[in-house]
Formats: structure tokens, C-alpha cells, sequence
């Protein structure tokens, strides 16, 4: 397909796919953390780190041999007529199980809860003592 030959639209697709999807990963961390705590925050994203860098050796071979595959798309219009390779075709299975599993993604956010129960416990002792929230009033 002829834009597949433009470096513009190659450049263009880079600079979107960086600003979109690079703000995930510190994300996903932030999520995992959440998630485990009160688990060690550096063992978790150095799991995570570890694991996404495997899994990226896995598929490299494999995507490398789909990427030798060819497959038209509608053959029959000038217009819309193209083809994709193997290894887009993984990629997009990739994304389309990750939006399926996460979907269903409903963890308890235990550090979340920990910090919200900490803030009420701390609120509630203000509220108790009559002049520290008179301070607080006072200050705030």
C-alpha cells in the first residue's frame, strides 16, 4: 500500500504511539504496587520488568516468522486494497486479549485502602480532641 512507503506517516505514527502508549508502563506499575501491597515496591516492578522482557524474548521469534507472512485485504478494491503481515495480525491479538482480560480486572486496591483508612483514623482523632481541630480550623 502506497502510505506504507511514506516516512511522514512512519514518523507521525511513532511520535502518536509514543505519546499515547508510554505513559502506561509507570501506570501498570503504580497499579501493580497498589495491588500487592504491602508488598515490596521495587520486587514487584522488577517482576513486572522482568516478565515483560521475557515475554518480548518470546514472541520476537515468532513474530519474526509471521512477519514472512502476507495477507491481502480486499483484493478486489483499488482503493481500500492492502496487506497486512503476520506479525501485525499478533500484535493485534495481543492488544485485543489484554483489553479482554483487564476488562474483567477488579482487584481490591489495598494500598488505596490503606492510605483512606490511615486519613479517616487521623480525621477521627482531630475530631475528638477539640483543640487540635480548633488548630486545624484555625490553620486550615
Amino acid at each position: 500500500h502506497k502510505w506504507g512507503q511514506e516516512p511522514v506517516v512512519l514518523i507521525l505514527s511513532l511520535l502518536f504511539l509514543g505519546f499515547f502508549a508510554g505513559p502506561i508502563q509507570p501506570i501498570n506499575a503504580e497499579l501493580a504496587v497498589d495491588v500487592t501491597f504491602p508488598g515490596d515496591e521495587t520486587a514487584v516492578e522488577s517482576v513486572q520488568q522482568i516478565g515483560g522482557n521475557l515475554m518480548s524474548a518470546v514472541l520476537v521469534p515468532f513474530a519474526e516468522r509471521l512477519s514472512k507472512s502476507d495477507i491481502q485485504l480486499f483484493p478486489r478494491s483499488e482503493l481500500l486494497g492492502s496487506d497486512i503481515h503476520g506479525d501485525a495480525i499478533l500484535l493485534v491479538a495481543l492488544a485485543l486479549g489484554t483489553i479482554l482480560f483487564f476488562s474483567g480486572f477488579h482487584a481490591p486496591l489495598r494500598r488505596t485502602m490503606a492510605d483512606g483508612a490511615a486519613e479517616n483514623e487521623r480525621r477521627g482523632r482531630l475530631g475528638s480532641n477539640s483543640s487540635e481541630s480548633s488548630c486545624v480550623s484555625l490553620i486550615g
